[in-house]
């Protein structure tokens, strides 16, 4: 008489339980280290995250510039026209330890309003010039937990046609 068998024996259940553990154990670490990267991807990333931050909030300014004076620090002024009014904005640029700061002002007589636009930037220089009406940057943003691995990008900035110096 023959029986036909319909159902795992618990030997192969093991042996499926074995396998799939070894699997498990092999490539969960691996995945793990493909999802989160190496420390110095990550670093360089942060860095470059820096960067850009501190870049978007210069192009901004520096594309409504009508003035750019480039000495001790980067000032971009302009005025902002809005129907009958014209409100003077001016914009300071400048590096404090390792944190580049904007200072803005609406006005002359207004209490400057400062932001910390970007962190961990050990390098931070610009020049303009006024034949090209170009504004270029150099930015350079090196990690506390990475002193070796700095992450520095150039950019120009075209400010308004017709700029004033």
């Amino acid at each position: 008489m023959k029986t036909n068998q319909k159902a795992f024996t618990l030997l192969e259940i093991l042996l499926a339980l074995a396998i799939g553990g070894i699997l498990i154990a092999v490539l969960v670490p691996f995945i793990y280290s493909l999802l989160t990267g190496p420390p110095v991807i990550r670093s360089n990333l942060s860095a470059l995250h820096e960067i850009g931050r501190a870049i978007r909030s210069i192009s901004q300014d520096g594309m409504m510039a009508e003035t750019v004076e480039a000495s001790g620090g980067l000032t971009l002024e302009w005025v902002k026209r809005t129907e009958n009014i014209e409100e003077p904005h001016r914009t300071e640029y400048y590096l404090s330890g390792t944190e580049l700061i904007r200072r803005h002002y609406v006005d002359e007589s207004d209490i400057p309003e400062s932001t910390t636009i970007a962190r961990y930037i050990s390098r931070f220089e610009f020049s303009y010039s006024y034949s090209d009406q170009v504004i270029t940057l150099l930015i350079e943003a090196t990690l506390p937990a990475s002193r070796e691995q700095t992450e520095q990008r150039t950019y120009q900035i075209h400010p308004r046609p017709g700029i004033r110096s």
